[in-house]
């Protein structure tokens, strides 16, 4: 089996713009077609499945997922695609907390400059704060 940071050198597909490892094209995957309910439980395993099969072709050749594909031992594949999709959201789950963090830090509330359409999604007036609620 390959590892969540494998990518095979002769693949050339690409996943939002960029070559993708294994693990980050299972994660961006996941997210895209199960949003924040991504199927953790181990009874899942066919819902993992289905995001191996949509994630490989980004990072593995036809050989390579055959390979994984002909592993007769249903129990190893389980943990196999559990682990593609732990180790693989983990960063993703951490980077989106972190930049959203950063930018109501730096754009919204420590602004030198206020944006008036923040403000406004904010339900804030022209002369109004976030402090001031």
């Amino acid at each position: 089996m390959f590892g969540s940071k494998y990518r095979n050198p002769d693949n050339r597909e690409t996943l939002m713009g960029q070559e993708q490892p294994l693990g980050k094209a299972f994660a961006i995957l996941a997210v895209m077609m199960h949003g924040p309910d991504l199927p953790t439980e181990l009874s899942q395993h066919t819902e993992r499945h289905r995001i191996f099969m949509a994630a490989a072709p980004y990072a593995l050749s036809s050989g390579e997922i055959a390979t994984v594909l002909a592993n007769t031992d249903q129990e190893e594949k389980k943990i196999y695609y559990h682990n593609l999709l732990t180790t693989g959201c983990r960063p993703v789950s951490a980077l989106l907390y972190n930049s959203a963090r950063d930018f109501f830090q730096r754009k919204v509330f420590t602004s030198a400059k206020y944006n008036p359409d923040y403000k406004l999604h904010l339900g804030l007036a022209a002369t109004e704060s976030v402090f001031d609620q």
